[in-house]
């Protein structure tokens, strides 16, 4: 038989072009899921032992007000007239400090809402003030604003509004954002006009300060500081191994 009669054995996939690329993103692949696996088992465990990973101590926004000299932890946490979300003794309990006008904290507020609608059972998150006044000047009032629908049982509304709106936040705006999320007016408009929770954002701000935090946002899970946002997947991978 000539050699130009045999039959020709087709080459295999895994040696041509197209098969040696498929190869090769499948280990990439697979070596990014078992890296973020790792990096989440590895975090949960740092936050359990009260160690956080440094490569997300990292500031994404700042005030001008100096760190204090040691930090008090326990102040995060003394937020009986703050929103909550989940049942107090959930396996975590999750405190933010945020500003309605930073657009770092209104970025993580889309990680922060998916959370509570995928884990209700496994956080408890408290939501606490921390207006930028210096680099954010309508933050305060959107604070305001945001303590006074509390009181009519709608801050989460109001919460997504602000931050959906962090860009036009005027007293006229924040008025307008009420009425849209179903407030009664008249109610609000007393209280927001009377600044009737000014005193409580000091009172959250100057917590924020004794407990370290220097932008926002800022976490406390457990009781352990990460200052800045920290991406959906990494929150994903950690809750799934709470019990």
């Amino acid at each position: 038989m000539s050699i130009l009669s045999r039959d020709i054995v087709p080459e295999p996939w895994y040696k041509k072009g197209w098969g040696i690329l498929l190869i090769a993103f499948g280990v990439m692949l697979s070596a990014a899921v078992l890296y973020i696996g790792a990096k989440a088992l590895i975090f949960y465990r740092q936050i359990q032992l009260g160690d956080i990973p440094t490569e997300i101590q990292h500031q994404v926004t700042h005030s001008n007000i100096a760190p204090p000299a040691f930090l008090k932890e326990n102040l995060a946490y003394s937020a009986a007239d703050d929103p909550t979300f989940g049942k107090a003794n959930a396996p975590l309990r999750i405190v933010e400090f945020a500003d309605f006008e930073c657009p770092f904290s209104k970025a993580e507020s889309l990680v922060v809402r998916e959370l509570m609608a995928r884990f209700p059972d496994k956080i408890q998150f408290i939501y606490r003030d921390f207006p930028l006044v210096d680099v954010h000047p309508n933050a305060l009032r959107a604070a305001e604003a945001g303590n006074c629908a509390r009181e009519q049982g709608k801050f989460w509304e109001m919460h997504d509004k602000l931050f959906q709106n962090a860009d036009r936040l005027t007293d006229l705006d924040i008025k307008l954002y009420a009425l849209e999320v179903g407030l009664d007016i008249a109610k609000f408009n007393e209280c927001f006009d009377n600044r009737k929770y000014k005193e409580e954002i000091e009172i959250d701000r100057a917590d924020g300060i004794a407990a370290g935090v220097q932008g926002t946002p800022t976490f406390f899970i457990n009781g352990k500081k990460i200052a800045g946002a920290i991406p959906l997947e990494l929150w994903e991978q950690i809750l799934r191994k709470v019990r």
